[in-house]
C-alpha cells in the first residue's frame, strides 16, 4: 500500500485546511467527525463504530475471493456449463 501524498487529491475544509485522500482506506477522525478517507474518496460517518463498520465493509467488498464469488453468482446456468 502506498501512504498518502502531497500532490494529490485532498477533502478541503473552510479555512483551507487540507487532508489527503489519496493511498489506502483508513479511519480518520477530522475536524468535523469521523470519516473514512483513501483511494480518492470519502465516506462521513456519525462516530468511529460506524467509521469502522464502514471500512470493513469496504474493505470486504475489495476482497478478490468476494467479487469472484459475486460474479459466479451473477451467472445464470448456461453460463456456467461453459466453464
Amino acid at each position: 500500500m502506498r501512504p498518502p501524498t502531497q500532490n494529490g487529491p485532498f477533502l478541503v475544509f473552510p479555512g483551507g485546511e487540507c487532508v489527503p485522500i489519496d493511498g489506502p482506506l483508513r479511519v480518520a477522525e477530522l475536524r468535523d467527525g469521523w470519516y473514512v478517507i483513501g483511494e480518492n474518496s470519502t465516506v462521513a460517518c456519525g462516530s468511529r463504530a460506524a467509521a469502522l463498520d464502514a471500512l470493513e465493509h469496504l474493505l470486504r467488498e475489495q476482497d478478490p475471493h468476494t467479487l469472484a464469488e459475486a460474479a459466479v453468482e451473477s451467472l445464470d446456468a448456461d453460463e456456467l456449463e461453459r466453464f
